[in-house]
């Protein structure tokens, strides 16, 4: 009797230690799972950040050459795209150098309003006289808050590709003068607002 209670006192401290090993190697093999999902969904997280940003470069290089860049726009996952560029993908936004050689003609008409409704501070006396007559304007940055001032201090800044500085000068021009701009006001606030767009997936998708 004696050895067949310690037999079964043996049997059961194996068994117990057998489900101790089961219920050990269940966890075990939990964890590995869990770790193995982990570890997928980064890897699905990198590779999409990846085709992300390789998608935003092309929409960033489509940007500077004036294309459309809905194809590239359509290989963004993963979350909302702004409206800047969902807007513009199918047409493109103007370039920079567009931009700037558009320029000129706007200024033109913009100042010679100004100077039309004396909202402009050059348009008195004879030199004010000549000076729309022969629709002078100043093309290097001038100080001042003329329509004159504004106008070269805007054609400067997007000359250096500072579109929004750009913008901002012109919505210090008296409202007629601001009227003239429209068009180029308005193409020039896409490409801004695309450029904004691209810096903020840029830094999501870092």
């Amino acid at each position: 009797q004696a050895e067949l209670d310690q037999l079964r006192s043996e049997m059961a401290v194996q068994q117990e230690s057998v489900m101790i090993s089961a219920a050990q190697a269940e966890a075990d093999l939990a964890a590995a799972r869990e770790e193995a999902a982990r570890l997928e969904q980064e890897a699905i997280a990198t590779a999409q950040a990846a085709s992300n940003r390789a998608a935003l470069n092309r929409i960033a290089t489509a940007v500077e050459t004036g294309a459309p860049f809905a194809d590239a726009l359509a290989g963004l996952e993963g979350g909302d795209v702004p409206a800047a560029l969902s807007d513009a993908a199918d047409t493109g936004v103007t370039t920079t150098a567009q931009l700037v050689q558009d320029f000129p003609a706007a200024a033109r008409a913009a100042l010679a309003t100004a100077r039309a409704e004396g909202v402009s501070d050059d348009a008195g006396g004879l030199g004010g006289f000549l000076r729309s007559q022969f629709d002078v304007r100043s093309t290097a940055p001038q100080e001042g808050a003329g329509p004159d001032a504004v106008l070269s201090r805007a054609e400067a800044a997007v000359k250096e590709g500072r579109v929004s500085d750009a913008l901002a000068e012109i919505e210090a021009l008296p409202e007629v003068a601001r009227a003239e701009m429209t068009d180029w006001t308005a193409r020039a606030t896409q490409r801004a607002d695309v450029l904004n767009a691209i810096a903020t997936l840029s830094e999501t998708y870092n």
